[in-house]
């Protein structure tokens, strides 16, 4: 490499100005790969690191030192979401998603401070018996705009994101309140997971 830098927290910048072509860049993004594969022992503790790697390239997909940055920032996050140990090159139609995506997160904190979750309980029934012995609760965020948004949209944002704490702590306030109130009514056999 020519240069390598630390970015902040755990990314890091490398740059290659002596590439004949772009796709040179898929050897070096795997063979940073590959030295990480090994799980690295500090103190007799075996540690696992992952790469994701966003690979950009100059002047196509930006002609300054801060958007090559940014173009590489966001096929690094393309990276992720396809899995641990990967590298993606920038693509101008990743900047639509990541916009999606940042709508949605903005929506998400709304949502939290507007309260737009429900709880959908879905029972568990003993085949033996035919009684209900549980219920098992299952989020569902409702937007105004939008409309049912599935946990599969909004989830894996908010585990991103760190909302998820929050949206967790929500979702045990609101299924214990619920099994108090089951409980009261007799119910008190009843569970929840």
């Amino acid at each position: 490499f020519d240069m390598m830098a630390r970015l902040g927290g755990d990314e890091f910048t490398i740059v290659i100005p002596s590439m004949e072509t772009p796709e040179e860049a898929s050897t070096v993004a795997n063979r940073i790969i590959d030295s990480l594969s090994s799980p690295f022992v500090i103190d007799q503790h075996e540690l696992f690191v992952h790469a994701s790697i966003g690979i950009t390239v100059y002047p196509t997909d930006a002609d300054s030192v801060d958007g090559l940055i940014q173009s590489a920032d966001i096929a690094m996050y393309s990276a992720k979401e396809k899995g641990k140990n990967n590298f993606q090159y920038y693509l101008a139609s990743m900047n639509d998603q990541i916009n999606s995506r940042r709508i949605l997160e903005q929506k998400l904190h709304r949502a939290i401070e507007n309260s737009e979750f429900v709880i959908y309980y879905q029972p568990q029934v003993c085949l033996r018996s035919q009684k209900i012995y549980g219920v098992e609760a299952l989020i569902r965020w409702i937007d105004p705009d939008e409309g049912l948004i599935p946990p599969d949209k909004f989830i894996p944002l908010a585990e991103d994101s760190g909302l998820i704490v929050d949206i967790g702590q929500w979702v045990m306030q609101e299924a214990c309140q619920q099994t108090k109130l089951w409980h009261e009514k007799g119910h008190d056999d009843l569970h929840i997971s």
